[in-house]
């Protein structure tokens, strides 16, 4: 479509450059990165509290018969006998029968 010549320089659309074009693409994106940078924000999970330690009590003998409420937890079901009236931490009055911090690797006899 062409324009007459008369018409006076104020009716005439403005033509848009392609250097106008490219700097407005550079606005937008910048804009859309600046709002994606802002808008978007990471937080840690705060993690479970985890217990410390838990206790297992060595069974030296295998129940058939599981108990009711266990007092403490071990690898096989044992009905434990006691004169307490609660249950109490198992202990031993024995000591180590070593000293040393490190491990010495052995071979097992045969």
């Amino acid at each position: 479509m062409t324009l007459p010549a008369d018409i006076p320089a104020d009716f005439v659309p403005p033509r848009v450059r392609p250097a106008d074009r490219l700097g407005f693409t550079l606005f937008v994106a910048a804009l859309l990165h600046l709002a994606l940078i802002l808008g978007v924000s990471f937080s840690f999970a705060k993690p479970e509290e985890i217990r410390r330690s838990m206790d297992i009590t060595l069974a030296m003998f295998k129940s058939e018969v599981k108990p009711h409420k266990a007092d403490f937890l071990a690898q096989e079901n044992q009905q434990g006998s006691g004169t307490l009236d609660k249950a109490a931490v198992p202990k031993t009055t024995e000591v180590a029968p070593f000293q040393d911090s490190k491990v010495n690797k052995v071979t097992p006899p045969r």
